[in-house]
Parts: C-alpha cells; sequence; structure tokens
C-alpha cells in the first residue's frame, strides 16, 4: 500500500477515486485517490485482465505525470489459462504506457518476490512472471526503489513484493511505515521531486463542508429513505459505486454545512488520543522490523 507526497500537497481531503476491477470475480483491482485539487489530464484503464489503470496529473511547467497502480496475483500450482493471460495482459499494458507517457510512476504489488533488484538478477528460469518484469525494467532503463522487505505475516518469511518504478532518480525520500488496518503490507510513504508544481483546481476549495457540524438523525433518514432498489438492481460495481455516491452527496449536501475558505473546522476527529494511538502503533510496528520475535509480533498485532 502506499502513499504519495508531491511537493506541499494541500491540507484538502476530498478526492476523486479511479478504480480498475476485477473482471468477473470478487476482490482484486486496484484504485487511486488524488486530492481534487490536482488537475487530471486523463484516465487509461488496463485492457484485458490487466489489473493496471493510469492517471495523469497535470504540471504548471506543462505536461503531466502519469501514476500507475499495478496489481499481479501470486503464482500458485492451481493457476488457470485464464490467468496465465493476465499477466500477458498487464506486460502488454505496461508496455504500451511506457511507450506513451513521457513521465511516469509505475507502483503496486507485482508479486516477483525472487527477483533481485541490487544485482539485477532473477531466480528461475527466463520464462517466469519476474524475469519478465525485471526485463522490462532493463529494456525499458527504468528504476525500481523498494529495497526493503514488504509483506509480513506472523512467522511466515518475509518478502518484497511491492515496487515503486519510475524513469527518472524522482524519489528523494521514502518511509516504510505499519500497516493499515489488518493488511500485512507496509504502508510506503514517499516523496516524490517534481520539476514543476502540479495545477490545482483553487475552487475546489469552497466546496468544503464541516463534518462535525452534520446533523447525523437527519442523514440517517436520509439514508433510510433513498431509492435503494436501482442499487441492488445494479449490473456491475461501477454502476453500483455511482448510485451509492450520488445518494451520499445528496445527504451531504442537505445535512453538512459548508465551510467558507481558509475557515478550519472546529473539534476535530484526529485527536491528540489518535496521535498517540498512531505512534504507540509504529513504536510496536519498528521493534517488530528491527528484530522478529513472536512477542513483538503479538504486541504489534494486538
Amino acid at each position: 500500500m502506499f502513499a504519495v507526497y508531491i511537493n506541499d500537497i494541500m491540507d484538502g481531503v476530498t478526492s476523486y477515486v479511479w478504480m480498475r476491477n476485477r473482471e468477473n470475480k470478487q476482490g482484486g483491482g486496484v484504485m487511486l485517490l488524488l486530492k481534487k485539487e490536482w488537475t487530471v489530464e486523463g484516465v487509461t484503464y488496463g485492457e484485458g485482465e490487466a489489473e493496471v489503470l493510469s492517471v495523469g496529473i497535470r504540471l504548471q511547467r506543462g505536461g503531466c505525470r502519469n501514476i500507475a497502480p499495478v496489481y499481479v496475483p501470486p503464482k500458485t500450482n492451481s493457476w488457470t489459462e485464464e490467468l496465465y493471460k493476465k499477466l500477458e495482459d498487464t506486460l502488454d499494458c505496461l508496455r504500451r504506457l511506457l511507450e506513451e507517457k513521457d513521465k511516469i510512476l509505475i507502483m503496486g504489488d507485482f508479486n516477483c518476490k525472487k527477483v533481485s533488484w541490487e544485482n539485477w538478477s532473477m531466480e528461475g528460469s527466463e520464462a517466469s512472471w519476474g524475469n519478465k518484469v525485471l526485463e522490462l525494467v532493463i529494456d525499458n532503463v527504468l528504476t525500481q526503489w523498494v529495497e526493503e522487505n514488504t509483506r509480513f505475516r506472523g512467522e511466515d518469511e518475509p518478502s518484497r513484493l511491492d515496487s515503486i518504478i519510475t524513469r527518472e532518480p524522482d524519489i528523494i525520500e521514502m518511509n516504510y511505515k505499519s500497516p493499515i488496518g489488518k493488511s500485512d503490507h507496509v504502508l510506503i510513504e514517499y516523496i516524490l521531486r517534481e520539476g514543476g508544481k502540479i495545477i490545482r483546481n483553487e475552487d475546489n476549495r469552497k466546496e468544503c463542508f464541516d463534518y462535525n457540524k452534520t446533523n447525523f438523525e437527519q442523514l440517517g433518514k436520509h439514508f433510510e429513505e433513498a431509492q435503494w432498489d436501482t442499487f441492488f438492481e445494479a449490473e456491475n460495481v461501477e454502476e453500483k459505486w455511482a448510485i451509492f455516491v450520488r445518494i451520499y452527496n445528496e445527504g451531504v449536501e442537505k445535512w453538512v454545512p459548508g465551510m467558507k475558505k481558509g475557515q478550519k473546522s472546529r473539534g476535530e476527529w484526529y485527536n491528540r488520543k489518535c496521535v498517540d494511538a498512531k505512534q504507540e502503533k509504529e513504536k510496536a510496528w519498528n521493534k517488530w522490523r528491527k528484530n522478529r520475535r513472536m512477542d513483538l509480533w503479538n504486541e504489534y498485532k494486538f
């Protein structure tokens, strides 16, 4: 899982959401959240079975930076021809993006734990998935930035499944933080050097809401009385998401007061208690990373 800090990101939290869902099966897929202040140049969805998404963010000096999340499921003995096709579709999609996009950052779970990025070598055959990814990186003169293990699960051997890949030497700082919730993948937070500032839509700041003053009683009635039949009759996830967002936004506009530009909400939910809890979690996580004993793992987990 990843967090991106590009230049001085503003304090707003409202986001645009793009998704590339897995076809014909629950779970999987990729999602990208970008703050609404950023101007999006275009969105590209992976074709076939590829769980790939690319969103271009317009830059002040011209051009755009494309961010492309990727997910590839782990290989098992029960893999079918459909899953092998997913690998080929993913490679084809990435090759096409690299041909079409100048500035691009590719990130995600590639499940290439046998690749030694320090030695540019691979354990296994030339036809293996890991070797194909390694060849893609070498052929396109790319840099893979993740240097530590990113997946930890109890007594299992830690592995480096996640990658951050760019053309330019753009990463200036990287931190490996504790997983979100019950995930067994670390949260990777990195700062990306950008040649020109991102163009932001300043008018979006006028649309902020003061959620601390929400009329939850009326908002609850709004959700109870909403016409959910269309939601359950929708044929796919995209349609369900669009219906849910419409109902949600209608409720927010009615029962959550707006904030003036520059005004700050009082009584923020992320208070000192939350800060202390987060720090304790990070402290327990760092102790586990340095000395992977089960007692430290249990301390972190519970």
